[in-house]
């Protein structure tokens, strides 16, 4: 049970037999920008960066949702809007079943003891004036799942589970390499006993084989545990790895989504194309090479009209600049957003 939708399509989460566990409808996110972040013509003024525009998605207990783009796509607003870190301008978010924008004081601990984000950076998200086992320990006494005298086993307990001994809990983040942090982080979010982790470019900074490590443990913690993982990154290959279902996000909106091997071996639309065509060692069958992306991503205060995607775009044509891309289905449970959509597959 997955679903994603694209708010310029009109189409919401598509849910499954039964009710998702979290999920987002028609999401939009936007951020005033003043003075020198602006271009030279426009400073003075007020603009609205658009970070997020209608974007849909849900996710159940044991399930793996990949959600990939570049930099500036909207991947990390995504995630703190789904955990409330930040509040969408439209749309909703709901946790089993109930509207996260009214959840308070139990309600709202609840969600944020439930659903774990995972951030890319370990060191910067680990304070560096406490040891290891204090930070691991911490966030299940604060939620008073285990009492202070327990604190100190707590902890080596969930370093054993994620592959790490326990003397390491006395150590500061600064003396551990960058995998073993990065284990400790998602250490510190089993704690609560989480039914769901969103790791925010989690594997990023991490070396090809410690990558595969955590990888591996991630998919241990679902398989044994059922908890429900969405995985955020911009490396296809590692979303292949881990993700049944994947949503292709580009400047604010989902172009993209599917089963994940479906939309990798046979990608609808020309920006998945584009980002399958940069991926190292994908062409060695002989196989026809999809165009590679051209350009930058356009800035989020200046969207392109119509389709969004179209000023970097090989198949582009003159529909594309006026017309908002409908959603074609590609598929079971394969659709994207595009004009031409599967034309270049």
């Amino acid at each position: 049970m997955a679903g994603a939708g694209s708010g310029g399509a009109g189409t919401d989460a598509v849910a499954g037999e039964s009710a998702p566990l979290l999920q987002a409808r028609a999401l939009v996110k936007r951020f005033a920008v003043t003075g020198a972040r602006l271009p030279a013509m426009r400073r003075g003024r007020a603009a609205a960066l658009t970070a997020l525009d209608g974007v849909s998605l849900a996710i159940g207990a044991g399930e793996a949702i990949g959600v990939v783009g570049e930099s500036g796509s909207g991947k990390s607003t995504l995630a703190k809007c789904l955990v409330a870190l930040l509040r969408p301008e439209a749309g909703t978010v709901s946790y089993s079943g109930a509207d996260v924008a009214g959840l308070r004081g139990p309600d709202l601990a609840r969600l944020r003891r439930d659903v774990q984000l995972i951030f890319q950076n370990p060191y910067a998200s680990l304070n560096p004036l406490i040891d290891v086992g204090e930070a691991v320990a911490e966030p299940a006494w604060v939620h008073r799942l285990i009492e202070r005298r327990v604190r100190r086993a707590h902890a080596a307990e969930l370093l054993q589970s994620v592959g790490l001994v326990p003397a390491l809990a006395h150590r500061r983040p600064h003396e551990l390499s960058g995998g073993q942090r990065q284990r400790v982080a998602i250490a510190r979010a089993l704690a609560v006993r989480p039914r769901l982790l969103i790791a925010d470019e989690a594997l990023s900074a991490l070396d090809v084989s410690v990558q595969a490590q955590v990888l591996e443990l991630l998919r241990e913690l679902r398989a044994q545990r059922g908890i429900g993982i969405l995985f955020i990154s911009h490396q296809l290959s590692v979303v292949a790895r881990i993700a049944d279902t994947v949503l292709i996000m580009y400047l604010g909106r989902i172009v993209e989504s599917g089963p994940t091997a479906r939309v990798f071996s046979e990608p609808a639309h020309p920006y998945t194309a584009g980002l399958l065509a940069a991926q190292p060692g994908r062409h060695r069958s002989g196989r026809r090479r999809a165009p590679a992306l051209k350009g930058e991503i356009p800035s989020p205060l200046a969207i392109p009209s119509g389709c969004r995607f179209r000023t970097r775009c090989p198949r582009a044509e003159a529909i594309c600049a006026s017309v908002d891309p409908p959603r074609v289905q590609s598929g079971p449970g394969h659709a994207a957003w595009c004009h031409f959509a599967g034309e270049q597959a």
